[in-house]
């Protein structure tokens, strides 16, 4: 089972057609990466493949949950690590934590315990 599916996906700004009919699954354990010229279309991708955008068509399977109808039980099981780095240096490591989480829905009170375990 692929641990990540990607099926038909599409994504057009005004007339520019950013990602034409993706389709790809990445099995668990194996290594994957996006390689292409600049404009092609492997940021985009990655952003709909995260949540950050959403798919024109096509769709989105992380571990078995579709992206569109579940996508904070689909977000809690990735991590993604950007180009550039959104640690900010003028907070704590439990605050970045905390503000991370946030994106994600999960609750105060679990973040707090979550940010101590990582930390311990």
């Amino acid at each position: 089972m692929c641990i990540i599916r990607v099926e038909r996906l599409q994504k057009r700004f005004k007339s520019i057609v950013a990602v034409d009919n993706v389709s790809f699954g990445v099995e668990k354990g194996e290594i994957f990466g996006f390689l292409g010229p600049n404009g092609a279309g492997k940021t985009t991708t990655i952003r709909m493949l995260t949540g950050l955008l959403t798919p024109d068509s096509g769709d989105v399977f992380i571990d078995g949950i579709d992206m569109r109808q579940s996508p904070i039980i689909a977000k809690m099981k990735m991590g993604v690590i950007p180009e550039m780095g959104n640690v900010y240096v003028d907070l704590t490591a439990k605050q970045n934590i905390i503000l991370s989480g946030k994106f994600y829905g999960i609750s105060r009170g679990e973040l707090d315990r979550i940010a101590d375990d990582l930390l311990d």
